[in-house]
Parts: C-alpha cells; sequence; structure tokens
C-alpha cells in the first residue's frame, strides 16, 4: 500500500506504470503519454538503429 501511495501521488493520472517507474520515469517525464504503455521505450532504440544505418 505504501508503495503505491507514495507513487500515485507523484503521478495517478500521469503513468499508470508504477511497476517501472524508475527507467520510464525519465520517458515519463518527456512523454506522459508513451510512457504509460512503456512500450515505445524499446521502440525509439529501433528507430535510433534505422537512422544509423541509414547514415
Amino acid at each position: 500500500m505504501s508503495r503505491t501511495s507514495p507513487m500515485k501521488s507523484r503521478s495517478s493520472t500521469r503513468y499508470q506504470g508504477s511497476p517501472a517507474s524508475g527507467p520510464v520515469a525519465t520517458l515519463s517525464d518527456r512523454t506522459t503519454p508513451t510512457a504509460r504503455f512503456s512500450a515505445p521505450t524499446p521502440r525509439i532504440g529501433r528507430n535510433r538503429r534505422r537512422e544509423t544505418n541509414d547514415t
């Protein structure tokens, strides 16, 4: 209870991804809607790889 209490207080509607509030917290700060799915995190890495291939 105390685990979700502080997290919810910090961002209850911003990003409901309390389990990954550590690494996703940085992304959530930049993209609140994307952090919710916590899926764009790996997607960004793939997109970056494509750019390197183009170069």
